[in-house]
């Protein structure tokens, strides 16, 4: 019994990520597609297993050999499908936790860093653009400078955002992303 039990262990430790994350619950396109084996083929493939409330990836991956000796064509395809959604989301969840912190700084915050600081080169084409494309309707009380500093621009995207619309509130997010970065 317990050459058995080791072979299994074993069996099982091929089919796992052996990236973390293999215990923690699956994402929602794994899960779906855990749920989704069941409804269609649960009682002819997986008639030896039981559906888990929450998989995790690991659960996910224990049914796809089922799938592919008790199940048709569609069932192997659909076992093809969970493997690469298991394999493909340790990758994710990494690609999340190396994301660079987000800035939150408030707009008052960078204003005061910007202060008397030239807007570099893109902030200063996106403050252009500004003026261009919404001088009559969100920016009709402001004159454009020739130089802008970092905190005009700012100036200028908050004005966007309160008076513009849903174009000029876009370009207003892609002018403080660019302060955001300058500074």
């Amino acid at each position: 019994m317990a050459d058995a039990e080791t072979f299994m262990e074993h069996a099982g430790a091929l089919d796992e990520p052996e990236e973390a994350g293999a215990g923690s619950p699956a994402p929602e396109p794994v899960a779906a597609l855990y749920r989704q084996a069941f409804e269609q083929f649960g009682a002819r493939a997986l008639w030896s297993s039981r559906p888990v409330p929450l998989p995790t990836i690991a659960d996910a991956l224990a049914i796809t050999r089922g799938l592919r000796v008790e199940g048709d064509r569609n069932a192997r395809r659909l076992a093809e499908r969970i493997e690469a959604a298991c394999h493909a989301a340790p990758q994710v969840m990494e690609q999340r936790q190396s994301r660079p912190p987000r800035d939150t700084r408030s707009l008052e915050a960078l204003k005061d860093l910007g202060s008397g600081r030239p807007a570099p080169n893109d902030v200063a084409r996106l403050y252009g653009e500004a003026f261009a494309e919404h001088r009559a309707r969100a920016l009709w009380n402001w004159k454009q400078i020739e130089r802008p500093t970092i905190t005009q621009a700012l100036g200028i995207a908050e004005s966007l955002r309160t008076e513009g619309d849903l174009r000029a509130r876009a370009l207003a997010a892609r002018i403080e992303a660019a302060c955001r970065s300058a500074l």
